[in-house]
């Protein structure tokens, strides 16, 4: 995998350092968020809501985008760098969700899961579809990444970049490898005091 334990470790640490919240974090209102640790779950599930990313954020359960017209992005503070979300649950995308890297060309967000053992066979704590990451509509903007499981794309979506253990693609499913995420760089926002220059790629 391109990304080390090592890497996500860190940025781990680095959303624990900028506090930590105690349960569930809904996004009822438009909000920036991070960095930040959250022990619950990230719900964004009111509609036409947008959650804008500030700093590296960690969460402990699940992620669930499912509001009508949600949108979650980097702040414009990223500049040509990317953001990030990581989760140790899963991840679940529906209703015409829309992502977004900070405006410039070459920053994308990207949603990771450590959840292991989803791989279509019934593991523990996957979505319904045995996956770690299901994505019910286009995911264009986004870079997907399960380290050590499934990532399940519904009829029709359409994605830019996804990382996984294990791919299922379902009817018209379209993946387009977008120009220039080979080379994208990540920071854990704009007063962090690292980032991670480049990742790579092989066959």
């Amino acid at each position: 995998m391109p990304i080390s334990d090592s890497n996500i470790n860190q940025w781990k640490a680095d959303a624990q350092a900028g506090g930590t919240t105690i349960g569930n974090f809904s996004v009822t209102s438009d909000t920036s968020l991070g960095p930040r640790e959250i022990t619950g779950d990230l719900l964004l599930t009111t509609n036409n809501r947008t959650l804008t990313i500030t700093g590296s954020v960690y969460v402990r359960g699940n992620i669930d985008i499912s509001g009508n017209g949600a949108m979650i992005k980097c702040s414009p503070s990223y500049g040509a760098q990317s953001c990030f979300v990581v989760a140790d649950g899963w991840i679940h995308s529906v209703n015409n969700v829309t992502f977004s890297g900070s405006g410039q060309s070459g920053s994308y967000i990207m949603l990771l899961t450590t959840l292991a053992g989803c791989n279509g066979a019934g593991g523990t704590g996957c979505t319904h579809h045995d996956s770690a990451i299901d994505l019910h509509n286009n995911a264009l903007g986004a870079i997907f990444y399960a380290t050590n499981s499934q990532i399940n794309l519904h009829n029709g979506v359409n994605a830019s970049e996804l990382v996984a253990y294990k791919l299922v693609l379902e009817n018209n499913a379209v993946i387009t490898y977008e120009e220039g995420l080979a080379n994208a760089q990540f920071s854990g926002g704009p007063s962090a005091s690292w980032k991670q220059s480049q990742w790579k790629e092989i066959e």
